[in-house]
């Protein structure tokens, strides 16, 4: 996949978007305010990053738990040779969001969220059996210590998320807010007034829609409404998942240690098993792998942990957020 090198109005404009995307009658106005353009000049610069490939989408990124789902990191131990017909039968489940081929012997990575009438592990098993897989891990998280993807083409420092996100308890949603959060999981109409067309339709006008929808980020059952990036048409085309074991009485302060890592996107506590002993998982993003394993050596070192895994992934079959309430 070629990459891109944005200007510094795109890779400001990139970065601002990942950060959140106004909830507002005429977002790109806001938008551009905040970073020196017109309406109608941040409108095309958004406009033209789509186009590039560089920006994935516009879209609400939901808590799953508060929506009434759960969901589950699998890993899968399948023959190389049934590895591309499996990817693909695994990525037709409407369930299914990231779907990675890794290195080592789980060499099959993906995420299913289901609705919580639904038996996750059940779910998950049923799929490894259909593709044959000679074995499956079960990986649902424990504790999140950390969910937030950012990627600066400037070098600018994250924001800081690395405060623990709680699993949620499901909210109670009226029908009006679950009108909302299907039209906000849709990309979002690159046009002046895009809430407008997003309310279309539900019988809500857009000043009813755009309050319901910061309320649900209030709330938190919207964690942000932002741009998502292709990482690999940034430079960042390492990926790399550590598997770290770490001391059932030190599973907090590691935790919490790794999660204030600027190199670190995510960082969950997951279930553990005795052939697959790692309790933290986390994702490092970097732009080759030696960078990548200098990250994890550094912060090895800081936590006191040498006991880790560093698994690339070497084939992107999937990525796309689930949508809820389908």
């Amino acid at each position: 996949m070629s990459t891109s090198q944005p200007s510094e109005t795109e890779a400001k404009l990139l970065e601002e978007l990942q950060r959140g995307f106004p909830l507002s009658p005429r977002p790109f106005f806001e938008l551009g305010q905040a970073l020196g353009l017109e309406e109608m000049e941040c409108l095309d610069q958004v406009r033209g990053l789509k186009e590039s490939g560089i920006l994935r989408s516009i879209e609400g990124i939901f808590e799953n738990q508060a929506l009434g789902y759960h969901s589950t990191l699998v890993g899968l131990k399948l023959a190389s040779q049934k590895m591309d017909e499996a990817a693909d039968h695994i990525g037709q489940h409407p369930g299914v969001s990231h779907n990675y081929a890794r290195e080592g012997d789980y060499n099959l990575w993906f995420t299913l969220t289901l609705s919580r009438e639904e038996d996750l592990k059940q779910g998950a098993e049923r799929l490894a059996e259909e593709v044959g897989a000679q074995d499956i891990l079960y990986l649902p998280a424990v504790r999140i210590f950390k969910i937030r993807t950012f990627f600066s083409p400037s070098g600018s420092p994250p924001p800081d998320y690395s405060k623990p996100s709680p699993l949620r308890r499901p909210q109670k949603l009226s029908s009006q807010e679950i009108a909302v959060v299907k039209r906000l999981q849709q990309d979002l109409p690159l046009e002046v007034e895009p809430f407008q067309t997003l309310a279309a339709g539900t019988g809500i006008d857009q000043a009813e829609f755009l309050l319901l929808a910061n309320g649900l980020q209030e709330a938190g059952v919207m964690r942000r409404y932002a741009g998502l990036v292709h990482h690999r048409r940034l430079g960042f085309s390492a990926n790399g998942m550590g598997c770290w074991e770490v001391p059932a009485l030190r599973i907090e302060e590691v935790g919490r240690t790794l999660a204030r890592s600027p190199w670190v996107s995510h960082c969950y506590q997951r279930l553990s098993y005795h052939r697959w002993p790692y309790d933290i998982y986390t994702m490092l993003h970097a732009t080759t792998r030696e960078e990548c394993h200098a990250y994890a050596r550094a912060l090895s070192k800081e936590v006191g942990v040498n006991h880790y895994a560093l698994l690339f992934s070497t084939k992107e079959y999937k990525q796309q957020r689930v949508r809820h309430f389908r």
